[in-house]
């Protein structure tokens, strides 16, 4: 199972998901938002920030990786398209071979959904009776 490596830039958001450095460079939504839903509203809000006479940045188009600092992003999609394809099989894991069949936007999207789906790890709770058992000595 491919982890997230992205935040998404929707401040409405925020959820972790799994970006697409090839994404990145084609300037595909599914760089920097979970989902198109979440693209459109960040759209949004950059249009407003805008209104507000706020400057955008080239880094808020930019994805927002937990994996890769944002200078070596900006370096990385200098590189040739196929070379990044071949970057994002490796970050899909499991649904790299996807790329091939169903084409790279569908295989990141599948892997976000099912990323999606997944149960968040959780540390288990002690009840107020584990809790009242400590022993002091």
């Amino acid at each position: 199972m491919p982890t997230p490596n992205a935040i998404c830039k929707n401040k409405n958001c925020r959820s972790p998901f799994l970006s697409c450095i090839a994404c990145a460079k084609i300037g595909s939504y599914r760089a920097i938002c979970c989902s198109i839903k979440c693209y459109d509203e960040y759209a949004k809000q950059i249009e407003e920030s805008r209104k507000n006479k706020k400057v955008i940045k080239k880094e808020d188009l930019l994805p927002e990786r937990i994996d890769i600092p944002q200078y070596n992003i900006k370096r990385m999609i200098k590189k040739p398209i196929e070379e990044l394809i071949e970057v994002a099989k490796e970050e899909l894991g499991e649904y790299g071979y996807l790329v091939d069949t169903i084409g790279l936007g569908a295989a990141v999207d599948e892997a976000n959904k099912n990323i999606a789906n997944q149960e968040p790890v959780r540390k288990p709770r002690k009840s107020r009776k584990e809790k009242s058992r400590t022993i002091v000595k």
